[in-house]
């Protein structure tokens, strides 16, 4: 379960609760997923596979596509 900032019991992160549910600060599990993301690009960039398929990845249209 996500607990957003601002929650009475927000001070509480990774905590089990029974067998059933782990709570989870959601800014600092965004901030850990962020970090994992940072790690990862820093052990990747620059190699052929890396730059092969990131270049597929994702593009901006800024004036869109032709239908």
């Amino acid at each position: 379960m996500f607990i957003e900032p601002g929650h009475q019991n927000y001070s509480i992160h990774y905590c089990l609760i029974g067998d059933k549910a782990l709570l989870i600060q959601l800014d600092k599990f965004v901030e850990e997923v962020l970090r994992g993301c940072e790690l990862w690009l820093e052990s990747v960039e620059g190699t052929e596979s890396f730059e092969k398929n990131y270049s597929l990845f994702a593009r901006r249209h800024p004036q869109g596509l032709a239908p």
